[in-house]
């Protein structure tokens, strides 16, 4: 696997504070969706062709090779709202409508003539990924760090500074992945490649109820990876909610659909209007043709090139139509779009990573205009298996139009509230074959109940800065964490958190365990959170589980016969004002588918013996930043009223303070844990890797240090400004 860099610096080129460019105004939008419109409407009543390469996505935001935090929750009218953050115009992060974005997962290898891959990631058998499978295993990556540039894309999620937390009930809100519509499977999670199992922290799954939901925090962001399980376009809908203050109602976003590009072609840019003509009115517009004198060929074979890292792990998709023939062919993975190539003198050849799982391959070519003579093309689904080639021609005829199948494996949330059979759990902390990593277990007597889990190991007194993290997610009623912890963590006190997903009818909950924390000796415990009755369902999200096959009846393909002048795509409404931004823009009428259905990400030593390093899995403390970028306050809480702890705390527990559920203390445990802090103008976006620090542990947990006070944080943020001056002056 490689293995990147696990520290970076700012480009000095490149930090300077740049203005935030705004979103566009409502009319600039109305005027942008009016002229695209236009547009189509004059070339379809031409009859002409649009180009070659005019993917599906074509003429939204692209977000691709630099920082982009999509989805990023902002408040608004009361309201989430969910937004792509990215530097969309090369002048510096601006924040536009989740749905007008396209995150767009390209191949990618480390700059400054380094050239390691970054976009395919390699299971090597890795004790804390057993969960990704055998060994061997290819999957699609944006990575958690790139080194020297920003390809193919650093992703992450995250959330404003001015989300009102004092709102919520314990503070508690998450951003969900309700559904993923996609031919593969999604997965988030952090990593640090150290060969022990406290390496990795799942975040986010497709494949996973309770890997549906994480916890978010005010003024933070995420550095993690981002798989696929194969190339192709996934409509990947996402939320942000949290429970209002008194339990009684759900505060969510708008379910927001945001398209991930996986392989294939860039889309093209556009201003969050989508310009193309979709791939089925264009083979519509096209002469029938003569198919039976056509010699098309549609081949699938490893790459023989080996220009790049990476490049043996590449299949070339290859087409020949047997002349001179010139057009556009249009490739699907298991129904769904994968990229568009241009055919020119009869040849188009694209090399792309499939993956290391079957897969359905399929081709729709459509002759450019004034090619009268040539046909128009349908292939029958290919079978991909890897390291195998395979080819099917226009001998066999026309096959059916391509259907998505969409990947079983995924599953969808629920969005209604439930209401726990029990509260009871019991938690464990035991020592593992490596004496210097333990493991942590909470298991719930009701398995439907999903939440988080937070805490850690505290020194004694202390019960916000934990010296070392608990940062997990409950899957099928059981949450588990593997995390470093020596003979120099013993006497520290082990706390568990229980922190309710907003959708269950629960409080939070909290058990210190009785004896210190010994890494060679097990402990337990147990707990029980409060029930509490059930509240105001949540609104409908509208979303819809997809189905693992596709339907019998297919919708209607294209037609036997060309269709001389086809429909324009309907002109889309208005967008609405920036002052109303909880009201969603409504589509236009659907187009015919293309298928029938750290800077230094470090921790310098405090001052403070016992303060908290950063969580052992890879998720930093915030971000160290310039003085002039520093990190935004987290805003007063103080009116906050504390909930009190649960009175009985359960067997193998003892007396926590109520300020323990304060949701200003919780989330100052939070950033001290974990999330990167963000800067008033997302300063993250230059953020490269250099191999000055790439010998560098992923955090400074594993020597003993960490995060302190907010006193501390500021000698650290004025100690790496220094540092990185004098770097700056020293290479110019």
């Amino acid at each position: 696997m490689h293995t990147q860099s696990k520290q970076h610096f700012a480009d000095p080129s490149t930090s300077a504070r740049r203005p935030r460019r705004r979103p566009s105004s409502q009319s600039h939008l109305l005027l942008t969706r009016a002229s695209a419109v236009a547009s189509l409407a004059l070339a379809l009543a031409l009859g002409c062709i649009t180009p070659a390469v005019a993917g599906p996505d074509d003429g939204k935001y692209v977000a691709t090779q630099g920082h982009v935090d999509a989805p990023k929750a902002f408040w608004e009218n009361g309201n989430f709202a969910l937004k792509s953050e990215a530097n969309l115009h090369g002048n510096g992060p601006e924040d536009v409508p989740l749905e007008q974005t396209v995150n767009w997962v390209g191949k990618g290898w480390s700059g400054e003539g380094e050239g390691l891959n970054q976009y395919i990631f390699t299971t090597d058998g890795h004790p804390a990924l057993e969960w990704l499978g055998e060994p061997g295993r290819d999957y699609y990556m944006a990575p958690q760090l790139p080194r020297y540039n920003q390809d193919p894309i650093w992703a992450g999620l995250g959330a404003d500074s001015a989300i009102p937390v004092e709102e919520f009930r314990d503070g508690t809100f998450a951003t969900d992945i309700l559904s993923v519509n996609g031919p593969g499977t999604m997965d988030l999670f952090r990593f640090t490649d150290w060969g022990t199992k406290a390496d990795a922290r799942r975040m986010l799954s497709s494949t996973s109820l309770g890997l549906h939901s994480y916890l978010l925090h005010q003024g933070t962001h995420s550095h993690n990876y981002t798989l696929f399980s194969k190339p192709g376009r996934y409509e990947v809908t996402y939320r942000t909610v949290a429970r209002s203050a008194d339990g009684s109602r759900a505060i969510a976003s708008e379910p927001t659909t945001l398209v991930w590009q996986v392989g294939g072609q860039k889309p093209v840019s556009g201003e969050g209007v989508v310009t193309s003509v979709s791939t089925q009115d264009r083979y519509n517009a096209a002469p029938t043709g003569d198919l039976s004198s056509a010699d098309y060929q549609l081949s699938l074979a490893p790459h023989t090139g080996r220009e790049n890292a990476g490049d043996e792990k590449l299949t070339d998709i290859s087409f020949s139509s047997g002349s001179a023939k010139s057009g556009t062919l249009t490739l699907f993975i298991n129904g769904y779009f994968l990229t568009d190539l241009e055919v020119k003198d009869g040849k188009a050849v694209w090399p792309e990573m499939l993956g290391s799982e079957n897969s359905q391959i399929q081709a729709v070519f459509t002759p450019a205009e004034g090619e009268d003579d040539a046909a128009r093309w349908i292939s029958a689904p290919l079978e991909f298996m890897p390291g195998e080639a395979a080819s099917v021609s226009s001998s066999s005829g026309n096959g059916d139009w391509p259907v998505e199948i969409p990947d079983a494996r995924n599953t969808v949330l629920p969005t209604s509230f439930y209401t726990p059979t029990s509260g009871d759990y019991t938690v464990t902390v035991e020592p593992t074959g490596d004496p210097n990593i333990s493991k942590l277990r909470v298991e719930f007597k009701d398995k439907n109940f999903r939440g988080f889990i937070g805490g850690g190991l505290f020194s004694e007194g202390e019960e916000v800065y934990p010296t070392l993290a608990f940062k997990s997610v409950v899957t099928d009623g059981v949450a588990e964490q593997y995390f470093e912890a020596s003979k120099y963590m013993n006497g520290t006190f082990p706390r568990v958190d229980v922190i309710p997903h907003p959708d269950m009818n629960a409080a939070t909950s909290s058990v210190k365990l009785e004896n210190p924390f010994e890494n060679t000796t097990p402990q337990s415990g147990s707990g029980s959170f409060e029930v509490l009755e059930n509240a105001e369902e949540p609104a409908p999200v509208g979303t819809e589980e997809p189905t693992a096959e596709p339907s019998e009846e297919p919708a209607p393909g294209p037609s036997s016969e060309p269709v001389p002048e086809p429909t324009a795509p309907g002109e889309p409404t208005e967008m609405p004002a920036e002052e109303a931004p909880s009201e969603e823009a409504t589509e236009s009428p659907a187009e015919p588918s293309d298928t029938s259905s750290s800077e230094v990400v470090a921790e310098l030593p405090s001052e403070n013996p016992t303060a908290a390093p950063a969580d052992p899995a890879g998720e930093t403390a915030p971000d160290a930043v310039l003085p002039e970028e520093a990190a935004e306050p987290v805003e007063n809480t103080e009116a906050e009223p504390a909930l009190s702890a649960p009175a009985d705390l359960g067997q193998g527990a003892s007396a926590i303070s109520p300020d323990l559920f304060n949701p200003a203390l919780r989330q100052a445990n939070a950033e001290s844990a974990g999330d990167q802090a963000l800067s008033p103008q997302g300063g993250a976006e230059n953020q490269v890797a250099g191999p000055e620090l790439s010998q560098a542990p992923a955090s400074l947990a594993q020597t003993g240090f960490g995060a302190a006070s907010v006193t501390v944080t500021g000698l650290v943020l004025l100690t790496v400004g220094v540092a990185l001056t004098a770097r700056r002056r020293r290479k110019s």
